[in-house]
């Protein structure tokens, strides 16, 4: 749980900074079943990482919200932050939460700046939301409590419920049933290929497995920590996704010289974890001696169990 710091009007120093937005890995993806209204029953153990995309938030006085700053292949209004925030403006109307402090009717606009490949399986969209919807809570001073975060958080997207409760964590259901997990400070060489993959294509596929056992997460975090072994569980997304796209294939078969290498949700991009940075370092130079890297987006990161925008939180 994040505290929201509602408590209090924001300083001026909090207007004026730039917040962050963790990236996440799929350290293994399980699909149990398919529910009757079609979506996917999945098990998985979210990693938060230390890339960040990074927004700042901007008050105006004429009630819209607009972002003036982020990906340029992102229609604004179809951006998740954009989403993000009109739903709790929507909100707060709707609700007349703490009308008499909340300044949500004046709007804002959205600066964001990115860190994270996008369609890569590593949440970059969903953990803007979810920092648009965390930090304007406390910057609109909407009051909202955790709970009603969240219930907004998974109107946007399964993902997003992660980042607004800011921790690794186990997860079951659509993805926003969270247990929090402690794994570790680990480093990853994350790798992805110039390819984008459609998550709705990948979850239709007829070659999809769609009747995992579930895992123990008592079995996962002991072979997650022995890391002498391979880890526990896999992604049943990965081999329909190697099979469609020999470039990631590809990939994946550079990284298994070191180690397991794993898809993170339906890909583009595949991690590989390391024992130690040092050892994370020595891959990436070999990487960027080889010919097919070139091609590639190379990224290194560390695991954290709490979110950074959580730890800013904490903090103050």
């Amino acid at each position: 749980m994040i505290n929201t710091l509602t408590t209090r009007p924001p300083t001026e120093q909090e207007w004026a900074r730039w917040w962050p937005a963790p990236a996440k890995l799929n350290l293994f993806l399980h699909i149990l079943g398919q529910r009757d209204d079609g979506l996917h029953e999945l098990e998985t153990v979210f990693q938060i990482l230390d890339l960040s995309d990074m927004l700042k938030f901007e008050v105006r006085d004429d009630g819209q919200i607009l972002r003036t700053e982020g990906d340029p292949d992102i229609a604004p209004e179809g951006d998740l932050v954009v989403k993000a925030a009109k739903a709790l403006q929507a909100f707060v109307h709707a609700q007349a939460v703490n009308s008499e402090n909340c300044s949500a009717s004046k709007g804002i606009s959205i600066r964001c700046r990115k860190r994270i490949p996008v369609e890569a399986g590593m949440g970059g969209g969903s953990s803007d939301a979810a920092t648009t919807l965390l930090v304007l809570n406390h910057l609109w001073q909407c009051g909202l409590s955790q709970e009603q975060l969240e219930k907004l958080a998974l109107g946007l997207g399964a993902d997003v419920p992660l980042f607004v409760a800011g921790n690794s964590a186990y997860a079951r259901g659509i993805g926003e049933k969270l247990e929090p997990l402690s794994l570790g400070e680990y480093t990853y060489v994350i790798v992805k290929p110039r390819v984008s993959v459609s998550t709705q294509k990948i979850f239709s596929h007829s070659g999809l497995t769609r009747d995992t056992d579930p895992i123990t997460i008592h079995r996962f975090l002991r072979q997650y920590k022995d890391t002498r072994g391979a880890l526990a569980g896999r992604n049943d997304c990965q081999k329909v996704v190697v099979n469609s796209f020999p470039e990631i294939a590809q990939v994946i078969d550079w990284l298994d010289n070191f180690g397991e290498a794993r898809l993170t949700g339906t890909g583009s991009a595949v991690f590989l974890r390391c024992s130690d940075k040092s050892t994370a370092k020595a891959i990436m130079d070999q990487l960027n001696l080889s010919t097919a890297a070139q091609k590639w987006q190379l990224m290194l990161a560390q695991g954290l169990d709490r979110s950074p925008l959580a730890t800013i939180f904490d903090q103050s």
